[in-house]
């Protein structure tokens, strides 16, 4: 695990998705620390289990680390006194008292001996906790060309499967931010695009690079380099946005990825290891460009299956005609 995945995984829940506004730590719930291992500095949630189950320990699929597709085995560990960086003790708002429990992990290849399947998660139903079916959000993208998309998409065309949709090429996405609650009614659109507009001036178009997937617990999504450009353009936005004074819940992406499927209803059916080993079965380069000279402001929903959106407006970088 690299310093990049480090910073990713701090202060986070173990099991939810790093780009969801509800990522963090809950209030009202139970936490032990994941130290060790790839899950480092991960939280996971215990609300509800019995002291004896924590003693156990816990076998976490994870993809990082050693083993992409294995499991993590995280074991108890004595009671620490507090830290002075404050990792050894849950915050104020989890139900934990006193000193943390802590889980130090070790990686293991595969599954465990009589263990289930590697299953998948109805992304969905994850989603719509937040973003109801139906409910049409602002979401700032980089959206490839036809030709671009069909290029990426194409050594993938027997993706689908029960519990898998594809993601037809006229909706894929590199999302730089989801703007959660809130529509565009609720802005000044002219407004929030001519700020944009100012901030973009000065940032000259670049190209992403995406290569081979990667199977989530959500979804199978391929990542793109280089993140710096992309990271700043979503700072900028992020800062823009709140600016509007509109009651909203960022959800900023924090590595530039696409999605090819989403885990969807039957998602449990869908072994992760059976698919890594479809997508290994790939036998050419997995790598495809995607030209960055705008961003694109849309309204988008979903229906429980597939993200769709209502384009409103381009907005383009440094010296790229309107």
């Amino acid at each position: 695990m690299n310093g990049d995945d480090e910073q990713l995984l701090c202060g986070r829940v173990y099991g939810r998705d790093h780009d969801g506004p509800d990522s963090g730590l809950r209030p009202g719930h139970t936490y032990v620390e994941l130290t060790g291992g790839p899950l480092d500095g991960l939280f996971l949630d215990v609300t509800g289990w019995t002291t004896d189950e924590i003693d156990t320990g816990a076998a976490l699929p994870t993809e990082l680390g050693q083993f992409p597709g294995g499991r993590s085995l995280y074991d108890r560990v004595p009671a620490t006194r507090t830290t002075s960086t404050g990792r050894a003790t849950l915050p104020e708002h989890s139900t934990a008292k006193g000193h943390s429990a802590k889980l130090r992990g070790t990686e293991r290849m595969g599954q465990i001996p009589g263990d289930r399947k590697a299953q998948m998660d109805n992304f969905f139903e994850w989603v719509g906790r937040f973003w109801p079916t139906g409910r049409r959000d602002l979401h700032w993208h980089i959206l490839p060309s036809s030709e671009e998309a069909n290029a990426l998409a194409t050594p993938y065309t027997g993706l689908a499967r029960p519990g898998l949709q594809s993601v037809p090429t006229q909706w894929m996405h590199c999302t730089l931010l989801h703007a959660v609650g809130l529509s565009s009614s609720d802005v000044d659109t002219d407004a929030l695009l001519k700020d944009v507009g100012s901030c973009t001036q000065t940032v000259q178009p670049f190209r992403l690079t995406f290569d081979r997937p990667a199977v989530g617990n959500f979804a199978v999504e391929i990542s793109g380099w280089p993140g710096r450009p992309f990271a700043a353009i979503v700072d900028t936005l992020t800062q823009v946005m709140t600016r509007t004074g509109a009651a909203f819940k960022a959800a900023p992406s924090r590595y530039p990825h696409m999605s090819l499927a989403y885990a969807s209803d039957g998602a449990e059916d869908v072994d992760a290891v059976i698919l890594k080993a479809a997508l290994a079965d790939i036998e050419q380069p997995l790598s495809g460009t995607v030209v960055v000279d705008r961003l694109h402001l849309v309204e988008q929903h979903h229906d429980g299956a597939h993200i769709m959106w209502h384009p409103i407006a381009e907005v383009p970088l440094a010296g790229v005609p309107a």
